[in-house]
């Protein structure tokens, strides 16, 4: 079953925010399209379940966190941010 992947505005402005503002456009542009192509397909193995019911992933260099709707056939982004880089 593929599910189809939409990002809340928020985490879409959130994703231009973040892109606007680095330095290596083309990684952020290539983690989100992964994201996008990874959740497509059973997103609810790819992510670490959280309490509430919502999913988390870590694709470096960022971090979202995520519904599965699966009567819909949806997932859907709610948060995007950066993974702080260890030292």
């Amino acid at each position: 079953m593929k599910f189809t992947v939409v990002w809340q505005q928020e985490a879409e402005d959130e994703l231009a925010r973040l892109w606007l503002a680095a330095s290596e456009r083309q990684l952020l542009s290539d983690a989100a399209n992964r994201i996008d192509r990874e959740l497509q397909h059973e997103p609810a193995r790819l992510g670490k379940k959280r309490p509430d019911g919502s999913y988390e992933l870590e694709l470096f260099p960022l971090k979202i966190r995520f519904d599965v709707l699966p009567d819909d056939c949806r997932v859907v982004v709610l948060v995007v941010w950066l993974v702080p880089v260890s030292d």
